[in-house]
């Protein structure tokens, strides 16, 4: 969510999060596509380990963008399916040997504060249409790339959870 980034700027948004948001709408949820799929798509979506590194974030302040995030993307997307972050390499702020901010206990961290903030939520609508993922433990025996990108195994395998879940789900 990276306090709302700037990564993929363009000339109708500001932010990450609204381009993101536009190209659901513009290639997702078209009349046709809605009416063949029954209404809008169930998004499936997943940040966090690029957050830990921006200055000053914590926790709490990440949980607050999430949430942000959340309602944006449920303006285009009948449910979220939000995939909690997968383990770095780095295991505590003792590990020395790999020089990056995020670790397997602030990963933990912020996942927990997303879910703390849906569980005490007010608002019924991220109670009812926001379903978290935890894909930690189950990243832990991955290859990754770099302190936290998991390998394209990684990536395929979980892809083909979500496609036989949607499959039997579905009836197909």
């Amino acid at each position: 969510v990276y306090k709302r980034q700037v990564t993929f700027q363009s000339t109708r948004f500001r932010t990450s999060q609204e381009n993101i948001l536009a190209y659901i709408q513009e290639h997702l949820n078209s009349p046709v596509l809605q009416q063949a799929f029954g209404g809008l798509p169930i998004c499936l979506v997943r940040a966090g380990l690029h957050d830990i590194a921006v200055p000053n974030m914590t926790a709490s302040k990440y949980a607050f963008n999430v949430e942000w995030y959340m309602h944006l993307l449920l303006t285009q997307c009948s449910h979220l399916l939000w995939l909690q972050n997968t383990a770095p390499q780095r295991a505590d702020d003792t590990d020395m040997s790999i020089p990056y901010p995020q670790t397997k206990q602030r990963v933990r961290e912020y996942d927990q504060a997303v879910y703390q903030m849906l569980l005490e939520s007010d608002n019924n609508t991220l109670k009812q249409l926001v379903t978290t993922v935890d894909v930690f433990e189950a990243s832990l025996g991955w290859d990754h790339e770099d302190n936290v990108h998991l390998t394209p195994d990684w990536n395929r395998a979980l892809g083909m959870f979500f496609l036989k879940l949607a499959t039997k789900i579905s009836g197909f």
